[in-house]
């Protein structure tokens, strides 16, 4: 089910599940078919998506630097703080997504404290990744 899926995404594995409850209320499936871009970089965010099935790639300044696959979270990044895409999402195999908007992502991190400490965990993390630092 939904809360099984969403304790499986390393965004939101460390939250309990009243919070994966909550979480999986404001959720909403959607499909992507190969060829499809979910955004491209530079565009506003304003949602983040959830991949349950298919691939995405993602692409900077025209260099593809990930394929992200079941249980991956894209699009987070440009949420907080309302900045713009740092990169293009190209579905490469049709995909079943669940979409949550900035708005309610947005209410869940005023109000789930756990949420904010899973973001800021994820980030860090993919922050020294990008910086070649040790984790």
């Amino acid at each position: 089910h939904r809360e099984a899926f969403l304790g499986g995404v390393d965004l939101f594995k460390d939250l309990p599940m009243p919070s994966l409850t909550r979480l999986a209320g404001i959720v909403e499936k959607v499909s992507a078919s190969a060829g499809e871009e979910l955004f491209k970089q530079g565009d506003i965010g304003d949602s983040l998506y959830l991949v349950c099935s298919g691939a995405i790639e993602v692409i900077v300044d025209g260099n593809k630097v990930a394929t992200l696959t079941k249980n991956a979270c894209i699009g987070e990044m440009a949420l907080v703080g309302g900045l713009k895409r740092s990169a293009t999402a190209l579905v490469v195999e049709n995909a079943a997504l669940l979409q949550m908007w900035a708005e309610d992502f947005n209410h869940l991190i005023e109000t789930e404290p756990e949420v904010s400490l899973a973001l800021l965990k994820t980030l860090s993390i993919r922050l020294r990744q990008t910086m070649g630092a040790p984790g």
